[in-house]
């Protein structure tokens, strides 16, 4: 779940509109926003350029997913990719027999495996449904720490980018006045016993400097302090509720069942059909 607010609810407009129950925003818009990036290629295929260990094997999930759900089979006996592995990089760096291949896993991932939605309180729910109970615990727990990443850096970036805007000035600011107090020192040290006016001069002026300097820097000081506040109001926070945990939810076909219903239908089909039939033939009787 998250907690972010949309950034604008704390205009005046917005806070009369929330004292009638009309507000402007809500976190399942939030949430509904994640579910939908679950199922984006980026986050996808980044989660899947993670490196983890599954069974006492140290690897990238794709190369994981390969040998877990044998891709050459998936692919009715298509030996392109045999024996393929994936190296750790960039995925806009992949070559055309990469992105084939990771095409193809992306489409069985969204397809047949995952699945994911919201509730009306903001929660997400995100299930991982496979044969390999090791690779679905370690791709949720991934999924997670990528979408986590991605969300809060895309939701924050502006007020990021200020706030280090902002911070480069006030760190410039500071340096120069460093600098100018210590300018300032060396020529009041060596105007001390002197009477002269240009001397004087040049230290009055950097007097002047200095103070323009500090009054810059203490305004700076306050700018990057609004800036940190409002860096830290724009940052959402996903919580993780439950994390999958050993042993997963196993879900097996219920044979008994299924031939239980099969066998109901059938009867019932067939008990329809000697009704109708029964049905006709005494019709087709009184019509004689």
């Amino acid at each position: 779940m998250t907690n972010q607010e949309k950034s604008n609810s704390y205009s005046p407009l917005l806070q009369i509109m929330g004292q009638f129950g009309m507000s402007g925003g809500s976190e399942a818009v939030n949430a509904e926003k994640i579910v939908e990036l679950l199922f984006t290629r980026l986050i996808i295929v980044n989660t899947l350029l993670k490196t983890d260990t599954i069974n006492n094997e140290a690897d990238l999930l794709v190369n994981h997913f390969i040998k877990e759900f044998n891709v050459n089979d998936l692919q009715n006996d298509n030996y392109e990719f045999q024996g393929f592995v994936f190296k750790s990089k960039l995925n806009q760096n992949f070559t055309l027999k990469e992105n084939k291949l990771i095409q193809y896993i992306y489409k069985e991932i969204t397809e047949h495996h995952l699945t994911a939605g919201a509730s009306k309180n903001g929660i997400v729910e995100v299930n991982y449904k496979s044969i390999s109970e090791g690779f679905s615990k370690k791709y949720l727990d991934n999924l997670f720490e990528t979408i986590s990443e991605y969300y809060i850096g895309k939701t924050n970036q502006k007020q990021r980018e200020t706030y280090d805007i902002v911070k480069y000035y006030n760190d410039s600011l500071r340096t120069a006045l460093r600098k100018t107090e210590a300018e300032w020192a060396i020529l009041s040290d060596r105007n001390a016993l002197k009477v002269k006016n240009e001397g004087r001069l040049n230290q009055l002026r950097k007097t002047h400097e200095l103070e323009a300097l500090n009054v810059a820097y203490i305004e700076a000081v306050k700018n990057l302090e609004v800036a940190k506040i409002n860096l830290i109001n724009q940052t959402p926070i996903l919580q993780l509720i439950d994390r999958p945990v050993f042993p997963l939810k196993e879900n097996k076909t219920n044979y008994p069942l299924i031939i239980f219903a099969v066998l109901l239908l059938t009867c019932f089909f067939a008990t329809v059909i000697i009704i109708v039939n029964k049905i006709i033939k005494d019709a087709l009787k009184n019509n004689r």
